[in-house]
């Protein structure tokens, strides 16, 4: 899968309510395996997440919208 359909889906579920506001989101590892991409693709999908604002890094790496 493409990181930019990774974006628009992740985005969607912030969007829905599916990750809310304020929540960590599932780790990165599980992310990767549940799209079936590498670590370094899921990263660039949410490279774009974190740049407009929409999830927030953390210390231990867990993006949070």
């Amino acid at each position: 899968m493409a990181p930019g359909r990774i974006t628009k889906i992740i985005k969607g579920r912030v969007a829905d309510g599916t990750y809310g506001r304020g929540t960590v989101l599932p780790a990165e590892k599980h992310l990767a395996v549940e799209f079936g991409v590498s670590h370094w693709v899921l990263r660039q999908a949410l490279q774009p997440l974190k740049g407009t604002g929409v999830v927030h890094a953390l210390r231990q790496g867990k993006p949070r919208p």
